[in-house]
């Protein structure tokens, strides 16, 4: 109940939100950036930086909270693991055996959490804009997204384009910077487990084997960020299509 209450109540004190609420956000953005996009100059103006800077603080204060939860569960892993490896009881042994391997998806799941929450506070209107209803014709921003995609299309840039298409590329780099990090931290966990193992007694079979299985589980895991970091770098240096595609998406 606190994690979901609080990120919002706490985002409307985030500096430059401006008293901005989560019922409110929706149509105050979309109010703001259309007077943005129909203003035709390269600043936010005061309601769309104040409604981007209540979403930063929502994902900023997420990503601390995912953070601190990463850093939980990670301890609570090693403990299992290491109580796997160290018990005496058949008994004791499966059913630590089964807790981890039950939970060694949750600190990938909040890994990404993690990583979402600091793109979003670092690069916070490509995030902010996602909640437009692009996909509606009705809307007060249905003619703008129009202009949008039409701009895309034809390749006349305005100046409000340019904003949100390199804020788009900075999106995407972003998350590309974010996953080659973990990237590494991963990989580096990987080589200590590895060296780890080397040192250890070849009479600790089953300490051996959770410092065996560990890191190569690890690796398709590092691969996959890779890739996604790839292709995050890729739509960064050729946001055009991308944020088209995106824009498209919500027909």
């Amino acid at each position: 109940m606190i994690v979901a209450v609080a990120p919002p109540t706490l985002a409307s004190f985030w500096p430059g939100a401006a008293g901005v609420t989560m019922p409110s956000l929706p149509q105050r953005l979309e109010t703001a950036t259309v007077r943005f996009w129909e203003s035709g100059l390269p600043t936010l103006g005061e309601d769309l930086a104040a409604g981007v800077a209540f979403w930063q603080g929502f994902h900023a204060i997420k990503a601390l909270a995912a953070m601190a939860l990463l850093a939980a569960v990670t301890a609570l892993g090693v403990a299992v693991w290491g109580g796997y490896a160290r018990a005496e009881g058949r008994k004791r042994r499966v059913a630590l055996l089964a807790a981890g391997i039950l939970g060694a998806p949750i600190p990938v799941v909040v890994l990404l959490i993690a990583i979402a929450n600091l793109q979003g506070a670092i690069v916070p209107l490509s995030s902010a804009i996602s909640l437009l209803p692009i996909g509606d014709q009705s809307s007060a921003s249905a003619s703008a997204v129009a202009q949008i995609k039409d701009q895309l299309q034809v390749g006349s840039h305005s100046e409000p384009l340019m904003v949100l298409l390199n804020d788009f590329a900075a999106y995407h780099s972003t998350v590309a910077v974010l996953l080659l990090l973990a990237c590494c931290a991963l990989s580096a966990v990987t080589v200590a487990l590895w060296v780890k193992r080397a040192k250890t007694s070849r009479t600790a079979v089953r300490l051996r084997r959770v410092l065996t299985a560990i890191p190569i589980a690890l690796l398709p895991l590092i691969a996959g960020l890779a890739l996604l970091a790839v292709a995050n770098l890729e739509t960064a240096a050729d946001p055009v299509g991308p944020m088209l595609g995106f824009y498209l998406g919500g027909r």
